[in-house]
């Protein structure tokens, strides 16, 4: 299987890392906080069924709703039939990087959408999928999580300097 990655270097929080590493600090507590602020944004999108900028995510199709009132899950969230998706949110975190992913192989799906067809065809020739995937952006970066993190390692910044 191969790895979809979405890497964010804004500058400000690149600068107030590259700080803490100057000062000579462990980093890895400050990694720790970083990775739970991406993590309650990945469960923030769920909970607010939007992308992180803050759009909202298409709504289902009538086959789908249809389909999931019969199995006694619809009305529901979006994205969270089996809950799957939203209990395997996986963060990780080292003294240089902070991440959040999942192992759900159609996370990239609902990321980025699908075209009908775009992975093939069934054994009897059916299009897979079967029709268009909008996208439903999870991961991603608000400008309330970029300042959220930025003021996260400017405290520890701030902690680490008041010792001197």
């Amino acid at each position: 299987m191969d790895d979809i990655r979405i890497d964010y270097n804004a500058g400000e929080i690149i600068n107030a890392l590259s700080r803490l590493h100057r000062a000579g600090e462990n980093t890895r507590p400050v990694m720790r906080r970083i990775t739970g602020a991406l993590e309650a944004a990945v469960e923030d999108a769920f909970a607010d069924e939007q992308a992180p900028d803050g759009t909202p995510w298409a709504g289902l199709s009538e086959t789908t709703t249809v389909r999931r009132e019969k199995i006694g899950k619809w009305p529901g969230a979006k994205l969270q039939v089996s809950g799957d998706l939203a209990r395997r949110i996986v963060p990780r975190y080292d003294d240089a990087t902070s991440e959040v992913g999942t192992n759900i192989v159609y996370a990239t799906t609902h990321q980025f959408g699908a075209e009908r067809g775009a992975f093939g065809k069934s054994r009897r020739g059916r299009p897979i999928p079967w029709g268009e995937i909008p996208a439903r952006p999870l991961f991603g970066l608000s400008e309330a999580t970029q300042n959220n993190i930025k003021n996260i390692v400017e405290r520890h910044l701030k902690t680490i300097l008041s010792k001197f």
